[in-house]
């Protein structure tokens, strides 16, 4: 199987904790989506938004049990949904699971589009140190189920 990620996932040590494997992404994109800051968050929410392009990357031959692992971490703001994502460099669109916001509308999604810099220079150590997902003694990371600030969101 196949992932595209757009956010913390596109980091490879955001990918290993929360997958559980080792991954090798290569830069991809997905049409007619967009990525938004999430208000009061580092990471941010895919929404569809035709017209746009959201650069991402794509792991390939991610086993069932890495996606499964990505369902937990992601938690309940989120949904898995299968899309065709174009390969830095290529020409043909390949499948890949994806998670979208499961409420495009909702009033937490900023009209902002999120800096993947900004993330890694600002955000990312903290986002490792204190996500609940990547607390010591947590063998699933789980960002939804634990976080009172995540609750928020639902």
């Amino acid at each position: 199987m196949n992932v595209f990620t757009y956010g913390s996932l596109m980091f490879p040590e955001v990918w290993r904790r929360a997958a559980g494997e080792e991954g090798r992404g290569t830069r991809a994109a997905l049409a007619d989506h967009e990525v938004r800051a999430l208000c009061g968050h580092s990471y941010p929410v895919m929404i569809p938004i035709p017209g746009t392009l959201a650069s991402g990357v794509l792991y390939q031959n991610v086993s069932a049990d890495a996606i499964a692992r990505l369902d937990d971490f992601e938690g309940p703001f989120y949904f898995r949904r299968e899309v065709s994502v174009i390969p830095e460099n290529g020409t043909e669109t390949l499948p890949a699971w994806t998670y979208l916001a499961a409420a495009p509308d909702h009033a937490s999604i900023l009209p902002d589009r999120w800096d993947a810099e900004a993330f890694r220079g600002e955000h990312l150590r903290l986002f490792l140190a204190e996500d609940p997902g990547f607390q010591p003694g947590s063998e699933t990371p789980v960002r939804g189920a634990v976080s009172d600030s995540e609750k928020s969101l639902e």
